[in-house]
């Protein structure tokens, strides 16, 4: 799977938008080393300094409107279990869009694009998750930030970014491939296992980092 890497850009997110508007066709992945305006919703900032963070954005423009019904949670299933199967730190995703551990928030997905009435015409994924340690803000809701690195049992490695960014990307591209084939149940199970405090399969999908 090809990630087409940058040392820097205001938004991996921005960035899809333009390459879409320019009139990008299929599937990419892009990754940041760094972010000069990273962000999440209600216009939040997000802290992306060089080489700290996983900052990753999956854009593709549909043949035909595509339902975004399931796919922030889906989005967020996949995380978690990448990070599970290469920290084995048991990290949850707190409805809708939040990567949480040990009551800190790890990172998030922002999901946008072109929508009609019948549904999306352009998709933007988006994945923020802190890895090394910095100094983060505190969220508006009071979950202080924290990196992989902080919350990774004692004289464990910190996952290299590329690697993670590839294990991260090929289990999206899975759980979307289960999304399209209409897995309604095999979702519901999974997310009963990544959500945090066994949250029910979200009904609405507002959220982003």
């Amino acid at each position: 799977m090809l990630i087409e890497s940058l040392d820097q850009v205001d938004s991996t997110n921005e960035e899809a938008k333009r390459r879409l508007e320019a009139g990008a066709e299929g599937v990419h992945w892009l990754r940041a080393s760094m972010q000069t305006a990273g962000r999440g919703t209600h216009g939040r900032a997000w802290d992306s300094p060089d080489d700290a963070g996983l900052y990753l954005t999956r854009y593709t423009r549909h043949e035909e409107p595509f339902s975004p019904d399931g796919l922030t949670p889906t989005v967020g299933i996949a995380l978690a279990e990448a990070i599970r199967s290469a920290t084995g730190v048991p990290v949850c995703v707190k409805p809708i869009n939040d990567l949480v551990c040990d009551g800190f928030k790890l990172g998030g997905i922002l999901v946008e694009g072109t929508r009609t009435p019948n549904g999306m015409l352009t998709s933007i994924i988006g994945i923020g998750l802190n890895v090394g340690s910095g100094p983060r803000r505190v969220r508006a809701d009071g979950w202080p930030a924290a990196s992989l690195q902080d919350v990774l049992p004692a004289g464990q490695p910190v996952p290299e970014i590329p690697e993670l960014a590839r294990l991260v990307a090929s289990r999206v591209e899975d759980r979307m491939a289960n999304l399209h084939r209409g897995g309604p149940a095999a979702l519901r199970t999974a997310w009963s296992r990544v959500a945090l405090d066994g949250a029910l399969w979200p009904q609405n999908e507002p959220g982003g980092r």
